[in-house]
Order: structure tokens, then sequence, then C-alpha cells
């Protein structure tokens, strides 16, 4: 028998600089920035009113933009030309990983072994500022066993595993707090997986943000059985044998769950033009944001497919300086499927006219004639020069992320924008009910 254990305990930080926002322009105070003007006021021919003194009133300061500033955006820490932030925070890194063999041989010449192997890993990932950190947990599993038996000229070799794996990927404050509703931001979902700071995009600061694309989680398992028999015979080596595969995907990925505001500086601008005046950054403290997009709805699939393939070769010597090696294999590789038909995959039987939406178990049809011959030789031309060639035919099974992409249809993509001069979206209302929302981004497979 064999046992390992392996640990590691690790702290490592990346540092990286950036540009964030000083005190004066936090306070309101942007005499040193574009001029900005008041969305909100306008003279007699509706241009609209600077600012006095390029300062925003402390009343006027949206109170959501100023708690997000107070609890999570930091303030200059260095000075030098093109930054003014230097961000080292530190992550961590604790991984353990034990694996286990076990051998009986038996008089018969048989040897039964079995071995398994579990590895974890958890992380709070630091990730690049402005991105806050992550929660991620990783475990591997896998278990095997094999038994092969052979006596004069033949050997049979036949092997059973498990393999699982599961990755949570998270903010760090999911099922914690829900802190885009405690701040006052609107249109924030409730579901404490999703729970983050949104996205607060500006034109010329980087804000502090939970990473968009979280979060996710993956659980697959894998199944696998194979028998293979090798036979020597004169100057043929016969081999034959087949293989299951049974797979499980089950994924959940997020992208936009917490929304993202894009602030432009059009809406202190004087006229929509953002080179000559307006400033992101006052955009976001008056809490007035351009354009708002969000993700409405889970994207997640658990797919199951199998795979089933045989093969016979010969490895022929046919001259003791030459070797013809011949063989076929038929692989059935099964579509990606869902039974409860919760795949949306575009019908283009309907061209010319626009496909439509409709629910699928599986996308594809079954292929069900991937046979590959293949035939190879080694010929020995003189001393020290030897001559190899082969040919054959090669599948590539379908992945599931082509799967994957049919089950987001069923999450809407949310985009608003302000195209006047007049805000429409706000802090605390960034996805109006009134606007036209759930512009549609369809995935197909033909």
């Amino acid at each position: 028998f064999f046992a390992t254990y392996e640990g590691v305990r690790a702290k490592h930080a990346t540092s990286a600089l950036s540009i964030v926002p000083d005190a004066a322009l936090r306070s309101g105070d942007f005499s040193s920035a574009n001029p900005i003007y008041d969305p909100l006021s306008t003279d007699a021919n509706g241009a609209r009113i600077p600012f006095a003194n390029q300062q925003i009133p402390a009343n006027r300061i949206s109170p959501i933009a100023r708690g997000f500033l107070d609890r999570f955006q930091p303030l200059p820490n260095r000075t030098g030309p093109g930054s003014n932030f230097l961000d080292a925070t530190p992550g961590t890194d604790t991984f353990d990983s034990a694996s286990g063999r076990l051998d009986h041989q038996f008089r018969n010449s048989g040897l039964l072994w079995g071995r398994y192997t579990i590895n974890g890993e958890r992380s709070r990932i630091a990730g690049i500022f402005p991105l806050l950190p992550t929660n991620q947990t990783v475990r591997a599993q896998q278990a095997l066993i094999g038994y092969t038996y052979g006596q004069g000229r033949w050997l049979s070799e036949t092997r059973l595993s498990f393999s699982r794996l599961r990755v949570f990927a998270l903010p760090e404050s999911a099922f914690q707090t829900d802190i885009a509703k405690d701040l006052g931001v609107g249109g924030s979902s409730s579901d404490p997986f999703t729970w983050g700071l949104p996205l607060f995009i500006t034109s010329n600061f980087n804000l502090r943000a939970d990473d968009p694309a979280l979060p996710q989680t993956q659980r697959d398992n894998t199944w696998q059985f194979s028998q293979n028999v090798s036979v020597a015979a004169n100057r043929h080596s016969l081999k034959t044998g087949f293989q299951w595969i049974g797979a499980q995907v089950n994924l959940r990925q997020s992208n936009l769950a917490r929304g993202r505001l894009t602030f432009t500086g059009a809406l202190t601008s004087l006229d929509g033009n953002v080179a000559a005046s307006g400033d992101g950054f006052a955009d976001f403290l008056l809490g007035l944001p351009q354009i708002s997009e969000r993700s409405v709805g889970v994207s997640s699939a658990n797919l199951t497919r199998g795979v089933w393939s045989g093969y016979v070769q010969d490895e022929w010597r046919l001259h003791p300086r030459v070797t013809l090696n011949l063989g076929v294999r038929y692989e059935y590789n099964s579509p990606f499927r869902r039974s409860d038909g919760a795949l949306l995959n575009l019908d283009y039987s309907r061209l010319p006219a626009a496909p439509a939406l409709v629910a699928v178990n599986r996308p594809v049809q079954p292929d069900r004639n991937d046979v590959a011959p293949r035939i190879g030789v080694a010929a020995q031309l003189w001393q020290g020069l030897v001559f190899r060639a082969g040919y054959g035919f090669f599948f590539s099974p379908e992945i599931a992320t082509e799967v994957f992409d049919l089950a987001r249809n069923a999450v809407r993509t949310e985009i608003n924008s302000t195209d006047g001069i007049r805000p429409v979206l706000t802090l605390s209302n960034p996805f109006p009910q009134s606007a036209s929302t759930g512009l549609p981004t369809y995935f197909g497979i033909d």
C-alpha cells in the first residue's frame, strides 16, 4: 500500500497602480477639472447652468454615492505621475492533497488495485484593483479500481473510475451582506448568492467593485469503465477493447448579476460633448448614470452525456526492420442533453423569416457514423535512421460551452441609456420599468 499527504499554506500579493478621486473631488470640488454644469438647471434658452465655483453642493451629492465612497473607496496613498494609489491587497491559499493506493497480488497472477485521491483548495483571491477580493473553493476527488490478469501471450486490463470536481467562486459578501440594498442601489437582486457591489464605471477613475462575472459554481461528475485485451501471436500483437464514459456538467455562471452603471460625464457637460465639459465622477456624485446594464435570470445548465468507443489494433512485424500498425476505432459521442427541456435553441427552419426560440432537450441530432481507420509504418532504413509515417481519422466531440450558451438564452439582458440632456436614470432607480428594457441576445446551434 501507499499513502501520501501534501499541504501548502501561502500568502501573496501583487501590487497595482491606479487613479482614484482625492478628498477634494469626493467633497464635490471640481475646480481643477473640466467645467461642470447642473443637469437640473437651465437658462431661458434651455442651456445648462454651470455649478457655482465648480462646486457640487453637499445637499446635491447622492447619499448612495457618499455611502459607497465612505465604505469602500480608498483615498490616494501616493503621489506621482499617472497614478495616485498603490494597491497590494494580500491573498491567501490553503491547499491540501491526500492520496492512497492498495495493491493485492493473487496467486493466479492477477493484480487487483485501487486508488483514491482528494485535492482541496481554499483561496482568497485578492484580484487586481479595483476588484474586491473573492472567495474560491475547489475540491477534486478521484476513486479508481483496476484488475489486471494475464497468462502466456495474453493480458486483460479492467478499470473503473469516478471523478468529481466542485468549484465555488463567490464575492466575499455573498450570503453575508446585501451591499447594494444597504447602499440603496435600486434593481439589485434579492438572491444571497449574488450579493455584492455593482460595477460603477466612470470615465476618469477606478471605483471599487465585485467581479461582475461572479458568482460561479461548477459540479462535474465523470464515470469511466474500460476493458482492454492484448494478445501476442507470432509476428502479430493484437489489441482490442472498449470504453464507456458518463459525464455530468453542472454549471452556474453570472454576468452583471449586480448591474453595471456607466458615468460618462455627459450629464454634467454643457451639451453632451464630454471633451470640453463634464466629468464622469461628477455624474457619479450626483447619482446620474448615463447607461445601466444588468442580466435578469440564472444561467445554469445541468448537462449529461455518454461516450461509447471500441477499437481493434494489430501491430504486424512484416520484417525485422519494418513494422506495420493497422487499426480501426469507433466512437459515439452522444449530444449533451438536459432532460427538463430548459435549453432554448433558435429554430432555423423558419428562414428566411426570423428564427424563433424553442425549448429542446438537446441542441443537435446524434451522429453515429464516427468510424476512424488508422495506419502507421516504421522502417529502419539503415543503422541509426528510422522512417515513421502515419495516417488516421480523428473526431472532435462537442464541447459543453456551446450548449451552455443555450441556457443563457433564458437570461434577459437589460440596457438603458440616457440619450438626451435631461437625466432619466438614477442610482436609486437605474432600471426604470417604464423604459424600453429586455434587449435580447440569443445563441443558436444549427
